[in-house]
């Protein structure tokens, strides 16, 4: 992920790019353009939440995954999502719908996302409005009720 983040900042020449990452306890870095703020580990879920909200993009770049909780945090803030298209990734983020999923270890493509949602506010928008929608999938009510059905199926 940190070589998407650089080649994008490298490629703004106006603002610098801001990246946060939660759950980490280093020091804030500078490489040119990027900066890099560490957050240490958040339990408090309002704050954690607040921190998915001032964020413009969730960049996920992983080599597995198996259901990715902080996407669907993500999603449910309304905030977008540029991510590796791996493990259960496709059936979190909708590729174009609410983010983009690029091809494992592809930098180049993850840049290329990245950029694309950031210099498009229109697009970042409505993103944005399918992700809080779309994360009602994973919503609690929703899964009892589809296990509900499930077990009765189970039992006829």
């Amino acid at each position: 992920m940190e070589p998407a983040m650089t080649m994008v900042a490298n490629r703004n020449e106006d603002d610098t790019i801001i990246w946060v990452c939660v759950g980490e306890k280093r020091t804030e870095q500078h490489r040119g353009r990027l900066k890099i703020q560490f957050v240490q580990p958040q339990h408090d879920l309002q704050r954690l939440a607040r921190y998915y909200q001032a964020a413009d993009l969730h960049v996920h770049a992983t080599k597995a995954e198996t259901f990715g909780m902080t996407l669907a945090e993500s999603l449910a803030t309304g905030t977008p999502v540029v991510a590796t298209s791996v493990g259960s990734v496709p059936e979190v983020v909708e590729d174009g719908v609410t983010g983009f999923l690029t091809p494992p270890n592809d930098v180049v493509a993850m840049a290329a996302q990245i950029e694309r949602v950031l210099n498009d506010d229109d697009l970042r928008h409505n993103l944005s409005s399918q992700a809080v929608q779309s994360a009602q999938r994973f919503g609690i009510d929703r899964q009892a009720h589809e296990f509900l059905e499930w077990y009765e199926t189970l039992i006829a």
